[in-house]
């Protein structure tokens, strides 16, 4: 009976167009563009901003030697003339001035004071500042300790007697994947939320509507089998949005790898092996159960299929807690958070594209969600068995 209510519903979410459109099209054809897209307007953005002149003024109250020539020698910077210093502050306020420099003495030193505004545009421009000021300060103290008859050779020994040194030991795909790692699972369970979303709402709440729940309640058909039909039906639907998604990123990474000769890009891919995408496959079926059954007891409690999507919204906001904190990079996997749901999925999948191995988190996370899976299809079962709220007006 299972069986049968599953191939029902199924088939009819199958001949649905909308639901073709966002289980099947959305997520093979717009998260690729999507993708590649960001990616160009990333490189475009940068080159823009690498190529463009920044002006700026020079406020000198005292002299530093060699600040304006090494200013006027900087490639991209421009010398927009002196100014008075609070014309200057005001045209960097306005956005009439890039940034001022001011340079003035306060008791036995000269500060180079540095206005702007950081958005985003001057901050390389800044870097190059900062850098001109350094190289000028060595300059001096090299001239001031040769005075004093201390070898060139030796002026490093006085400038930084404590020097410090890191060497990071992690693979280019190892740091690559910890970047992905932390937006495209949150990209993917975001198609399955959504498609879990539009499934269920129509096919328990919009029966309500149509009237045809009572034709199926009055049939032979068990309760037991027809919630889990429902739900079976909603997790492979969810779950091959979700896993068309991972497919369409996956062809369109190896493709890239095919026109772009980049060794990071070659890297990362390193951590895509079909042994990885089988197991992001595997991951997604819990997590599209649980999603179902979440949405399966929202749909049935929902009067009409407005209020559905109004449960179903609320709900995705529960869902995406976890998903940000797999955003913020901070949270990594343990025993402890692969029992927690969804999260536990966004880690996994971080952890696949750095290459690192998960099989040993894999059966803790089926189990969690199981279990989490379970109390909610009770859940649901009850619901079926009120016909307070089945057919409520």
């Amino acid at each position: 009976m299972m069986a049968l209510v599953f191939r029902k519903e199924f088939t009819e979410l199958m001949r649905d167009r909308k639901h073709l459109l966002v289980t099947v099209l959305l997520p093979i054809l717009i998260t690729p563009l999507l993708m590649v897209a960001v990616a160009a307007m990333q490189v475009q953005a940068e080159s823009v901003q690498a190529e463009r002149v920044v002006n700026y003024s020079l406020l000198e109250d005292t002299p530093l030697n060699g600040l304006a020539a090494a200013l006027e020698a900087n490639a991209g910077m421009e010398d927009a003339g002196a100014m008075a210093t609070d014309l200057a502050l005001a045209a960097v306020t306005d956005d009439d001035l890039d940034m001022a420099i001011r340079v003035f003495a306060e008791q036995n030193q000269l500060i180079v004071e540095l206005t702007y505004k950081d958005t985003g545009r001057v901050a390389l421009k800044r870097q190059r500042i900062e850098t001109l000021v350094t190289q000028l300060n060595t300059a001096q103290v090299s001239e001031q300790l040769g005075e004093l008859g201390i070898q060139s050779e030796r002026v490093d020994e006085f400038l930084q007697p404590v020097r410090f040194s890191a060497n990071n030991v992690a693979t280019q795909q190892e740091s690559l994947g910890q970047l992905l790692g932390n937006f495209l699972p949150f990209l993917i369970i975001l198609w399955l939320l959504s498609s879990a979303t539009a499934i269920s709402s129509d096919l328990i709440a919009g029966e309500k509507e149509r009237g045809t729940l009572e034709t199926l309640l009055i049939s032979p058909v068990p309760l037991l089998a027809m919630v889990m039909g429902k739900w079976l039906a909603i997790t492979l639907s969810s779950w091959l949005a979700g896993a068309l998604t991972l497919l369409s990123l996956w062809c369109t990474a190896w493709l890239l790898v095919a026109t772009l000769a980049s060794d990071a890009v070659v890297a990362l891919m390193a951590g895509l092996s079909v042994f990885s995408l089988v197991a992001g496959l595997i991951v997604l079926l819990p997590t599209a159960g649980l999603v179902a059954a979440t949405f399966l007891v929202s749909s049935t409690w929902a009067q009409s299929f407005k209020e559905a999507q109004t449960y179903a919204s609320g709900l995705m906001i529960l869902f995406f807690i976890p998903l940000f904190a797999n955003l913020s990079g901070t949270v990594e996997l343990t025993w402890l958070t692969a029992l927690i749901p969804v999260l536990n999925a966004s880690l996994v999948f971080a952890e696949l594209l750095k290459g690192s191995p998960v099989v040993g988190f894999l059966l803790p996370m089926v189990l969690a969600d199981a279990v989490v899976i379970f109390v909610i299809l009770a859940i649901a079962v009850a619901l079926y068995k009120s016909e307070r709220v089945l057919v409520r007006q």
